[in-house]
């Protein structure tokens, strides 16, 4: 993704097109982090449905999950 901050904008953009944004001196940070294949699928009382991706364990029996659903989520 690559975010044009003077026109506020954003677009998708492939890896092979990465030279084109990247300029002598520029600091490239690349993230290796990968997920756990864990998602959980449910329902709300309206029967919508409700996908959580779990992405790390902060403590034992505590996870960071994203929460994907349609319209607003409350917790």
């Amino acid at each position: 993704m690559v975010l044009h901050r003077q026109e506020q904008r954003w677009e998708h953009r492939r890896f092979h097109d990465l030279l084109d944004y990247v300029g002598r001196g520029d600091l490239l940070v690349l993230n290796d982090t990968r997920v756990i294949p864990a998602r959980l699928v449910g329902r709300r009382a309206t029967g919508g449905l409700v996908r959580c991706l779990l992405v790390g364990e902060r403590e034992p029996g505590c996870w960071r999950g994203l929460l994907e659903a349609r319209g607003r989520l409350e917790l």
